[in-house]
């Protein structure tokens, strides 16, 4: 955890996290702490599997704010299913980034690509975001799936990555992690 014991101005930074990987990492990053500002990050954290939901712990409970797509039970590692929730949900999913979100200078969304939750919902919840105004201030940190993870999770991973990619040409704000290149740390 990080801590900052300087006075500084802190950006607002908001985390919207799809699925499993992409809410542990925000989760992460909204439990800084500054010592004049306690928890100045919010968060989102979207899940589709309500046991994933439940497992990720952190601090900041008043920052972060938890939601549960659809029935609970997952997408069964599908992007269609994960896509097909969000849409069936899209209103829920507005309201909470208007709520969510409201003072935040920049927002990062935060997915594990591989999955059905964070690869079906990455586009959906980028195009809401920017559809609700937050166009110009929106980051991505994509977590990419292990090789030993086989061939289902690096198939929904390459689905998507021309739209994704078409995203990352035209921001400058994103960071690419690759789950084998972290194990090395």
């Amino acid at each position: 955890m990080l801590i900052i014991t300087k006075k500084a101005n802190i950006a607002k930074l908001g985390f919207v996290g799809i699925g499993m990987g992409g809410s542990r990492l925000a989760a992460e990053c909204t439990d800084y702490i500054s010592k004049d500002t306690e928890y100045p990050y919010n968060s989102l954290l979207v899940n589709m599997n309500k046991g994933d939901e439940d497992s990720i712990c952190y601090n900041n409970v008043s920052g972060q704010r938890k939601i549960l797509l659809g029935s609970g039970k997952g997408t069964g590692v599908d992007p269609a299913v994960g896509y097909y929730i969000l849409d069936k949900e899209r209103i829920k999913i507005e309201r909470a980034i208007e709520e969510q979100f409201k003072e935040s200078d920049f927002i990062f969304v935060t997915v594990g690509l591989g999955g059905g939750t964070g690869t079906g919902a990455l586009l959906e919840i980028i195009k809401t975001l920017e559809i609700k105004g937050y166009k110009n201030i929106i980051g991505l940190m994509l977590i990419l799936p292990r090789i030993i993870q086989g061939s289902t999770k690096i198939n929904n991973t390459l689905s998507p990555s021309t739209q994704i990619e078409h995203f990352l040409l035209i921001k400058d704000e994103h960071f690419l992690f690759g789950k084998d290149s972290l194990l090395m740390f």
